[in-house]
């Protein structure tokens, strides 16, 4: 796919906000590299950014509810209430495990011929860690008997890492983690200010 003549990947870049021209979205403004630039469509504009990432772009581009975006600094474009509200996500607890006797991928995760091995072994062969699943344990299950359905899902990994993107832990360990399949609380995202680097304001309720 990306030796297509029409597809163009950034990587490394944040959106600022949408580039709304005449009450019509052209394009986007982002920040690659530290420098900030002008991305503008030839026809539309898709904003696919997940439940919290959306929120932002559209509120620091002057769309949602005008008191949020007025007490972050933002002068509003266009007044949607619903922007950021009814937040319903997959809140997800994640343990983890320091283990004994038994090994994990952190030892060989962890060190650079660790990691040679395992792309090595996947090149050669297509397997090893690299071929795995995400998850090596998975139970769907219900939270009482008073659901007619599985609503909590486990999963198991012999990994274990503070946050996803950092280096796996010097140490053997493993995660065990819990889902929330059918969250039935309503809450809300919202910018913090209009700097694309501030943290948005998450409350699940």
């Amino acid at each position: 796919a990306l030796s297509r003549p029409n597809l163009t990947v950034l990587t490394g870049a944040e959106v600022e906000r949408l580039l709304i021209e005449g009450g019509e979205v052209r394009g986007a403004v982002i920040h690659q590299k530290g420098q900030r630039q002008e991305i503008r469509a030839a026809r539309e504009t898709v904003l696919s950014a997940g439940a919290i990432g959306s929120v932002q772009i559209l509120e620091r581009s002057g769309i949602g509810r005008g008191e949020v975006l007025q007490a972050a600094g933002i002068a509003p474009l266009a007044e949607v209430p619903d922007v950021g509200e009814n937040l319903q996500d997959h809140l997800q607890l994640r343990l983890v495990y320091k283990v004994r006797g038994v090994p994990t991928l952190n030892e060989k995760a962890s060190r650079l011929m660790g990691k040679a091995a395992i792309g090595l072994e996947y090149l050669l062969k297509r397997s090893g860690p690299m071929a795995m699943a995400p998850s090596q344990v998975g139970i769907f299950t219900r939270s009482g008997p008073d659901k007619s359905t599985a609503d909590l899902e486990y999963h198991v990994q012999p990994v274990s890492l503070d946050k996803f993107g950092e280096p796996v832990h010097p140490f053997p360990a493993m995660t065990a983690s819990v889902c929330n399949l059918r969250p039935e609380s309503r809450g809300s995202v919202h910018v913090t200010g209009a700097d694309f680097r501030a943290p948005p304001a998450i409350r699940p309720n």
